[in-house]
């Protein structure tokens, strides 16, 4: 009888903890929840799928993800009224995908995403955030200490960082405030920023760490330590509008962070690759932070990105050309063609070339690339730069004769020829039709 009860009540305990949810709101491989917080509870530190089927509105409050997660949210294009924190102390990477998320902060709420930790050295975060809209938060979209991979694409970013701060602390939509990760790779793309998103800008991205970062707001380096500071491997900002924006008073993108308490610049938060396309019909601002004084001053100056010139700064340089052995005659004039980057580029601190020729009797360069050809033969161009070098062959012929005629048919001379032909064979029929008539 008591070995009966035992498996009726296992059976009762059985039906109750798989059994769906009523009202559910939240899916996780077939179980049904709640809310969104009680299944990101109950799955923890592992590898989970959650489904939204409904809006999670009216109570917003802050949801904990545990380091060492790896989470993909669809929102189904649902609402909620959450700020995910994600837990950055664990040495335990994470990763967070979220898609078709309307996130919305309330007008209550810091943060959409906080993922931050300055006191110990950082775990490594890769997110993704597709096809979704952060909203109405009132510090920031994003704040992000330990990003490792980021991807925004087709982000609306909407009244964000609506509680003013100083200049020295900063405020924006989606901020990259980068500590102790190295070779972060940030996309940022076809995204819309509007209304107040930032009182400096919608977006910042800076690389802490280094002797000329002596804030001390990252306890655990040390004033003035020599760790190896973080570092960006590249970012690229392409495709977002702007256009919407109000208040921002520093351009669209940051590049850097504010200046060290002495005032200094810090010159290492502003060394990484970045690469920053407009949208089309739009110009895009980047802003690199500079000193305090250069700061009060307005000295540091924003560069207007023009649709279809990317702006591009480099750590390392490679030149490229579309030239590779040139044909040139004697007395002719060539401009070389070379570039850095992306063609059409405008490159940030860009290496100054120099140019030499293997045999100036032969053709000459000019210190902008522009060869002279001066006699036949064959010579080498060398374009050397940084600790770099790039040639070319230029072969050098003797000029066309004057007045030399090629012989190529000329379609309006044929034309003619054809014409007259033409006529000709009907003038001779026509001859010989009258002289046939006359003599029958």
């Amino acid at each position: 009888m008591k070995r009966k009860i035992s498996y009726i009540f296992a059976l009762l305990v059985a039906f109750f903890v798989i059994s769906p949810t009523v009202n559910a709101k939240t899916t996780v491989n077939e179980q049904e929840y709640d809310t969104l917080e009680d299944a990101i509870n109950a799955v923890g530190s592992r590898e989970a799928t959650f489904k939204l089927t409904s809006d999670e509105t009216g109570n917003a409050k802050t949801i904990s993800i545990p380091a060492g997660a790896n989470y993909t949210i669809d929102g189904g294009n649902f609402t909620v009224n959450y700020s995910f924190n994600l837990d950055a102390t664990s040495a335990e990477n994470s990763t967070l995908k979220i898609m078709n998320l309307i996130m919305d902060g309330n007008g209550t709420l810091g943060m959409a995403i906080n993922s931050q930790e300055q006191v110990n050295k950082p775990n490594e975060l890769t997110l993704s955030v597709i096809n979704s809209t952060i909203r109405n938060y009132i510090n920031k979209g994003l704040y992000l200490t330990n990003i490792k991979d980021l991807l925004v694409d087709n982000v609306k970013f909407n009244d964000l960082a609506t509680t003013e701060q100083t200049w020295y602390q900063g405020d924006y939509a989606l901020d990259v405030n980068l500590i102790g990760v190295q070779d972060a790779q940030i996309t940022i793309k076809n995204s819309t920023f509007a209304g107040h998103s930032g009182g400096n800008a919608p977006i910042k991205v800076t690389q802490r760490g280094g002797f000329d970062d002596i804030n001390t707001d990252i306890k655990y380096y040390p004033q003035g330590h020599s760790n190896e500071p973080a570092s960006i491997k590249s970012l690229v900002v392409e495709n977002c509008d702007f256009t919407g924006v109000t208040g921002n008073s520093k351009g669209d993108v940051i590049i850097g962070s504010s200046p060290n308490d002495d005032g200094t610049a810090r010159t290492s938060a502003t060394l990484y690759n970045y690469k920053v396309v407009a949208k089309e019909g739009t110009t895009t601002e980047v802003y690199t932070r500079s000193s305090k004084e250069a700061e009060e001053n307005g000295t540091n100056k924003a560069v207007v990105v023009e649709a279809g010139s990317p702006l591009m700064q480099l750590t390392s340089y490679v030149l490229n050309s579309d030239d590779s052995n040139i044909d040139l005659e004697v007395n002719k004039t060539y401009q070389l063609n070379y570039y850095f980057g992306d063609k059409g580029a405008t490159i940030v601190n860009a290496p100054t070339v120099t140019f030499r020729s293997s045999d100036d009797s032969i053709v000459s360069v000019s210190s902008d690339g522009v060869l002279t050809a001066k006699k036949a033969g064959t010579a080498t161009i060398y374009a050397t730069y940084d600790s770099g070098e790039y040639n070319w062959q230029v072969n050098v012929v003797k000029a066309t004769e004057e007045g030399a005629v090629e012989e190529v048919e000329n379609p309006n001379t044929s034309d003619g020829v054809l014409l007259f032909l033409s006529l000709t064979v009907v003038g001779f029929a026509g001859i010989a039709l009258t002289y046939r008539r006359l003599h029958n």
